[in-house]
Order: structure tokens, then sequence, then C-alpha cells
């Protein structure tokens, strides 16, 4: 293998215009600064992107990760419960257990619980987006839900990485939630980093929206490797 999906996706970053993307927040843009994108899909990739100054040129190192599964970090006292029921289920919850598209399936399950509208059945990722976009109040809150959680999750990758150059989002499952992320909590908790708030909220941030991108990342990736060869 060349290259993973998310490596393939961030080599595409730098080259990307303005019509390829949906801006979430336009920050402050830092070009020449480290990015990182994200994306929940039927797991949750995380690359990130940095320059290097060679021969008097910028040019751009995907650094692949295997972020997702970082341990998930509750903040409210309905994530700490979320948390003590998927323990009972697995050993360890990572972030990719809840932010995914098993992870929304598990959300939608535990708030049905919680809400005691048992006698609706779990449903499957697809249906909950679409029933979130037409207001139902279980699936509505499991997708606001789902973007508060992974806000808080971008905001540690954008530190993780110095990200001042952009965070973007990728994957199947934001675009089609889209509509909903300006209602939900994905930028405040993105930005709920206690000292380094301020730093954080000044990253702009992106949502990816040509679906061929990881594959023009994966063809600079094919031309770089012919170079070194």
């Amino acid at each position: 293998m060349l290259v993973n999906d998310f490596e393939a996706l961030a080599l595409s970053v730098p080259r990307m215009t303005l019509g390829q993307l949906n801006i979430l927040r336009v920050g402050g843009v830092s070009s020449d600064a480290p990015k990182v994108v994200i994306g929940p899909g039927t797991g949750l990739g995380v690359a990130g992107i940095v320059p290097l100054q060679l021969d008097g040129e910028t040019r751009w190192r995907a650094v692949p990760s295997e972020a997702g599964h970082i341990t998930f970090a509750p903040l409210d006292d309905f994530e700490f419960d979320l948390l003590r029921h998927l323990r009972g289920k697995h050993s360890r919850i990572s972030v990719e257990r809840v932010v995914c598209g098993e992870g929304l399936e598990a959300l939608h399950a535990f708030l049905l619980s919680c809400s005691g509208a048992m006698a609706l059945r779990p449903a499957n990722a697809a249906e909950i987006t679409r029933d979130a976009l037409a207001d139902e109040s279980v699936a509505r809150e499991t997708v606001m839900r789902f973007l508060a959680i992974l806000g808080s999750f971008a905001g540690d990758c954008a530190l993780l990485y110095a990200a001042r150059g952009s965070v973007y989002f990728g994957g199947r499952i934001l675009p089609r939630i889209w509509p909903l992320v300006s209602d939900s909590l994905l930028i405040e908790r993105f930005d709920a980093k206690g000292r380094m708030a301020s730093w954080v909220s000044r990253i702009p941030l992106r949502l990816i929206t040509d679906d061929t991108a990881a594959l023009c990342g994966a063809a600079i990736a094919a031309h770089e490797s012919h170079l070194k060869g």
C-alpha cells in the first residue's frame, strides 16, 4: 500500500481551492503552518500535514496517525454515563467507539434507553442522519451529541499537530449532516481548551466536499515516490 486514505487526503489539502470546501470558520489563516484532517466514517481517520523547507521551496509531508484510537474523554454527566454504558461492552473505549458510523448508532441506542423510548427501534447510521435532518427528536439529539464530541476531539488534534494552518473535516458522515453543524456545539467544544482556548479559537475550520480529493493525494504520493526512486 502506497498511502492510507487519510494520508492521501492530507496530501491533497495544500492544493485545495475554495470550490472544494465549505467554510465553517474563516479563522486566522496561516498558509505555511501545519494542518490536520479528521474524518468520521466507518472508522475515525486522522492525519496531519506539515511544511518542510527543501532547496528553498515549501514541500508538504503527511503525518499519518492512529489518533482515532485515543481514549474517549467525557466532559459532562451524559458523556460519563455513556462511557460507563460502553464499558459494559468493551474493555477500553476509544474516541472511535463514539465518533464513527457505529458510534452514531451506539449513541442513538443509548439515548433511546435514557429517554425510555424503547418502543422506537434502534436505527442504523443512514437512518439516524436522515431522521435528524427531518427533525426527529432522538435522532437530532444523537447527531448534536456526536458533533459535540467530534468538536472536542478535533480541538485536541489541533493542539497535537499545532494545526494553525486549518482543521479539515472529511469522511462520509459530516457532508450528510452539514446543515446541522452550525446549530451544534462543534465549534464551542473545539475551542473549549482552557488556557489554550484563545490559541485554538483562531484556527480555520473547513469541510472537504470533493469526493475525489483522496485520489488526488494518492497521485501526489505516487509522483513523490517516483521522484525518490
